[in-house]
This record gives structure tokens, C-alpha cells and sequence, in this order.
């Protein structure tokens, strides 16, 4: 054999060994189905960032839209104490997938009534705290989700309500 086919013979096994090599994909880890993330339950504890919007029209009932809802891993702070709420405010409240209340329901202080301090009418000096019906008010609640909550319930609770209103929202987190 002369010294140019054995430089052929060998350029060509070393061509058709690369090209095998290259014929399957290199092996990828794939951990087993039972420790992956998504088929783990989810036992950590989430929170629940919740931004609503009210609107009291002119004419017609109030009503209540949800803006945005977010859940995150965390728990409530141990500090964060309920704010203290007047005689009209709203109560959520986390609903199973049957309806039922799961949890402590979260009283929240009214968006459209607010307590305020304006002048009097007989002296501009003066302030008086007064209660002032506003036609549009966006708020945000933070609260523990429940393991088993489908819903979210707001409903409108109080005296001097003439109408009171009640909306439940799915939680498609």
C-alpha cells in the first residue's frame, strides 16, 4: 500500500467516525417525574396581592372590578396587624370550590368613604373631621392564601348602606 492511500484510508475513517459521533445527541440528565417542580404540591405557604377598583356612578349600584391578582411564596408578616376599620367597610373573605368560607376573613376599610378633616362652614380656621363619599377609589389587599381557595369573595358590610353589594372573583393563580 502506498503512503497516499494510507493517508486516504485514514482521513476517510476519521470523516465517517465524526460524522457517527455526530449522529446522536449528546446524553442530557433528566430528573426523574416525582422530584420535578411542577408535579411537587404546593405546600409552601403564598400570599395574595390583590388591586381592585370601586365605582359608585351617579346613577345605578356600585360594583367592584378586580385589576390584578398575584400570588407569591411568603407568609404575612407577623407584625402586619389588621387596620382598624370604621362602621362601613368591606370583608374579604377566600372561598373552597363549593362556596364555603376557608379562613379568616379580612376586613378592609371602605375605598369610597373616607374620613377627612375640612374647614367649617362658619370658620375657615377651624377643621372638623367629616365623611367624604368619593365616586371612584382603587385599593390593594395583602393576605395569607388559603391552600384550598378557589375565590375571593368582597362583599360590602355596615350600617348606612342602602344597597349593600357582594362580588366573587376566581383565583386562576
Amino acid at each position: 500500500m502506498t503512503p497516499n492511500r494510507l493517508r486516504g484510508l485514514i482521513w476517510a475513517s476519521t470523516l465517517l467516525g465524526g460524522a457517527a459521533a455526530c449522529a446522536h445527541a449528546p446524553y442530557q440528565y433528566q430528573p426523574p417525574a416525582a422530584t420535578t417542580p411542577a408535579a411537587a404540591p404546593s405546600l409552601a405557604p403564598q400570599l395574595l396581592f390583590l388591586s381592585f377598583r370601586m365605582v359608585a356612578p351617579a346613577q345605578g349600584a356600585r360594583r367592584i372590578e378586580l385589576i390584578q391578582a398575584q400570588a407569591v411564596p411568603g407568609q404575612v408578616p407577623a407584625a402586619a396587624l389588621q387596620e382598624e376599620v370604621g362602621p362601613t367597610y368591606l370583608l374579604l373573605t377566600q372561598l373552597d370550590g363549593q362556596g364555603r368560607a376557608c379562613g379568616t376573613p379580612l376586613k378592609v376599610p371602605h375605598p369610597l368613604l373616607r374620613d377627612a378633616e375640612a374647614p367649617t362652614a362658619t370658620d375657615p380656621n377651624r377643621l372638623q373631621r367629616q365623611l367624604v363619599a368619593l365616586p371612584e377609589a382603587e385599593f390593594f389587599v395583602r393576605l395569607a392564601r388559603q391552600p384550598q381557595a378557589r375565590s375571593v369573595r368582597v362583599a360590602e358590610q355596615g350600617a348606612g348602606l342602602d344597597a349593600p353589594i357582594a362580588v366573587s372573583f376566581p383565583l386562576t393563580l
